[in-house]
């Protein structure tokens, strides 16, 4: 009996683990979902409640053609509303695609790397960095890189 009751207690709490895990998964794809989606629309207010409005947030995009980066959340803020303001929304033909999900999800801080299409045939490695504010998930980190803007001599060899 005892045996039983420790075996259900286990698969019990292993269940709960895996939902509360896939919980988590979801709710930092729909931050991820959300802050690209105001981007596309140049919604600067939208796409500012996604991110973690903090001094180590940061920032970088890095393509052979060209690099931009900001530390903490006042540099990007600015650097961001500029660039929406610039730039006219993207055509909402725009169709984005996530795949090879991986995660590294604790209490208050979330890793999560993917790969990203776009049906412009532009595909990015992304990577973000997530805390939990006040029971939300917020962006603190964002590292995009475009690996076939660079000469095929200068790409990682596939292993």
């Amino acid at each position: 009996m005892k045996t039983t009751a420790f075996l259900l207690t286990l698969l019990l709490f292993s269940v709960t683990t895996l939902l509360a895990q896939e919980t988590e998964e979801d709710a930092i794809r729909q931050v991820i979902e959300g802050e690209t989606n105001a981007w596309l629309e140049r919604d600067y207010n939208q796409w500012a409640k996604h991110w973690g409005h903090t001094p180590y947030a940061y920032f970088s995009v890095t393509m052979n053609e060209y690099i931009e980066f900001a530390d903490g959340w006042d540099e990007i803020s600015s650097h961001m509303e500029r660039t929406m303001e610039e730039t006219p929304p993207v055509n909402s033909e725009m169709n984005v695609d996530r795949s090879d999900w991986h995660y590294k999800i604790t209490d208050n801080l979330a890793w999560a790397r993917f790969n990203q299409s776009t049906n412009n045939g532009v595909m990015l490695k992304e990577q973000r960095v997530l805390e939990k504010m006040d029971g939300q998930w917020k962006i603190i980190n964002m590292t995009t890189v475009n690996p076939s803007s660079y000469p095929v001599e200068a790409r990682n060899p596939e292993p």
